[in-house]
């Protein structure tokens, strides 16, 4: 009777490129509204100008929040986006994007996003 045994080794392997992710701050400056003071349910634009930390302009898989904070840090999410095209110009680096005015209040309209890395 034999017994089977396997030798140590290895096999011819497979080529693997692992690559690392260029991370970049987001900058957003000239933020403003079509107006300041609005009704609840009225529709207008919130608008800024959005590069990443060297001036670049923003990929178009980059999401936001549109969120209204009132002064108790509360938040309601006026609109979810990506950079897309109808969204925002790469070439004036300007965002604008639609909602309705929460309900009545005082409220900061700002932008809100997390770490995103590109799709691949």
């Amino acid at each position: 009777m034999s017994l089977i045994g396997y030798r140590g080794g290895s096999s011819t392997g497979v080529p693997l490129t692992v690559g690392s992710v260029e991370w970049h701050d987001v900058i957003v400056t000239n933020e403003r509204l079509e107006r300041s003071t609005m009704m609840e349910g009225e529709s207008q634009s919130y608008r800024a100008t959005v590069t990443d930390d060297v001036g670049n302009a923003i990929q178009s898989w980059l999401s936001v929040r549109l969120v209204a904070v009132d002064s108790n840090g509360n938040k309601i999410k006026l609109a979810e986006v990506s950079f897309a095209p109808d969204i925002y110009n790469p070439d004036t680096k300007e965002v604008a994007i639609a909602f309705q005015a929460p309900p009545a209040g005082q409220y900061t309209v700002k932008l809100e996003w997390d770490d995103q890395i590109q799709p691949s």
